[in-house]
């Protein structure tokens, strides 16, 4: 079943004895933003439930996930699916990341509804993926279209996004701005965000962190760690 007012129960009897503040710090998310998810309006990522696991008891994350979503995997808001079908396979020092038939805007964009199957995958050792992507991660790859970070990345290059930074911080990211999935350098001066292109054809996208409702329309989606480059 969706997430809902009992399974927000529930998360709050186990973190009994913090506090909201505290508790969106570890799930990093906004205070608005997890306020909204323990009064049952919002459903939390999987990446969320997991970074508040050092706060729940022992056994606290498996029985929230069985009880409140009949197994370990849901859909995320907005970009459903993302997090259900993107867990790298691991398997004798190797990983296979999957590819999904997506394209993640550099430019004009591409409106998304849900990230579908992968359509193959790619294998890395994970010895180098510990030593040049700081590990293994929750690795998805996607395509980058259009041209607003040529020349650092081109249109047709596939990028792996890691789904478990999701921390608003400056870097490269995949962010959503409403239904649409956009690549950008992010900077951040205060309570603005500046979402930055490396092709100077493209102007900056500003974003206002007190805007009304701005948490429901903008998301940091996962840090964009390596990239194969099409010659």
């Amino acid at each position: 079943m969706p997430w809902s007012e009992a399974a927000a129960q529930m998360l709050l009897e186990m973190l009994k004895g913090r506090s909201q503040q505290e508790a969106a710090e570890a799930a990093g998310v906004s205070i608005a933003t997890w306020q909204r998810t323990v009064a049952g309006a919002r459903e939390p990522t999987i990446s969320e439930l997991e970074r508040l696991a050092g706060l729940l008891p022992a056994d606290g994350l498996p029985k929230l996930l069985a009880s409140a979503f009949g197994g370990t995997s849901f859909a995320q808001p907005k970009i459903a699916q993302t997090v259900a079908t993107v867990t790298a396979k691991a398997s004798e020092g190797f990983v296979q990341v999957p590819v999904h038939d997506v394209q993640v805007a550099a430019g004009a964009g591409r409106l998304i509804d849900r990230l579908p199957p992968p359509i193959y995958h790619w294998t890395f050792s994970r010895d180098w993926m510990e030593a040049n992507l700081k590990g293994v991660g929750q690795l998805v790859m996607v395509e980058v279209s259009g041209s607003s970070q040529e020349p650092e990345l081109s249109d047709g290059d596939l990028v792996a996004v890691d789904l478990d930074q999701s921390r608003l911080r400056e870097g490269l990211f995949v962010v959503r701005l409403d239904d649409l999935l956009v690549i950008k350098h992010i900077q951040v001066d205060g309570r603005i965000v500046r979402l930055m292109s490396r092709n100077p054809l493209y102007d900056p996208v500003e974003i206002d962190l007190h805007e009304p409702g701005i948490d429901e329309r903008f998301e940091v989606v996962g840090r964009a760690v390596w990239a194969s480059k099409m010659l």
